[in-house]
């Protein structure tokens, strides 16, 4: 499986002299096929939810070996729609940081997870939920994990994109937004100093291929 890396800051080999390097692998959108990974060595695992499908609680039990078997020191994971209850099944994961709408930081780089997912079927109500809650997300955050992909940036963001989160990302303008959810539409995208990783790994549907992670170092 051929790995992807990104190169998120654009420093020159001077400026990274004398700078902390983290390496970030991302993963989202596994449901349940994760022991078919190949995962590249790195400090931080990211997954941007639907580690499940429908969320069955043996699927969580066994992401959550999977995640104890890995040599990274730091596992970062947040809720997809598939996951839904997360509050439930937060104790079942005790070989990550479960992030829900809260922030952790590490080796100095802030990285926030949105528990947020779509749950209102009028348009402008769902916008008005969605913006409300990302209006809490700080603005010195480095990376942002979101499940949904924001809407409007690039051909990434397929059909299920949220306003809110593009309003957001672009105020804060965080280094990095990784997201998931759309397997038909994964990718990158890099404009305004923001790196976008729709990082869904099955391509289509869940039985689908699968794609390699994305990894990226950040130094600081």
């Amino acid at each position: 499986m051929t790995q992807r890396y990104l190169d998120v800051q654009g420093l020159s080999e001077t400026d990274k002299q004398d700078k902390k390097r983290t390496r970030f692998v991302v993963l989202s959108d596994t449901h349940n096929r994760h022991n078919e990974l190949e995962i590249p060595d790195g400090d931080v695992l990211l997954h941007c939810g639907d580690f499940t499908t429908q969320g069955l609680l043996h699927h969580v039990v066994s992401f959550n070996k999977f995640l104890g078997r890995l040599p990274h020191q730091y596992k970062v994971v947040i809720p997809g729609n598939h996951e839904r209850w997360p509050d439930f099944i937060r104790p079942l994961l005790s070989n990550c940081h479960f992030l829900c709408d809260d922030q952790i930081e590490i080796n100095g780089i802030k990285i926030y997870g949105s528990r947020w997912k779509p749950r209102i079927s009028s348009l402008s109500a769902h916008y008005r939920n969605a913006k409300r809650t990302f209006q809490d997300v700080p603005t010195n955050t480095h990376i942002l994990m979101t499940h949904q992909p924001g809407k409007g940036i690039s051909t990434l963001c397929g059909q299920e994109g949220n306003q809110a989160i593009t309003d957001r990302v672009l105020e804060i303008k965080p280094l990095v937004h990784i997201c998931g959810h759309e397997h038909d539409c994964a990718g990158h995208y890099q404009n305004n100093g923001i790196t976008f990783i729709k990082a869904a790994i099955i391509d289509g549907h869940r039985t689908g291929p699968l794609r390699p992670p994305y990894f990226f170092d950040i130094y600081l």
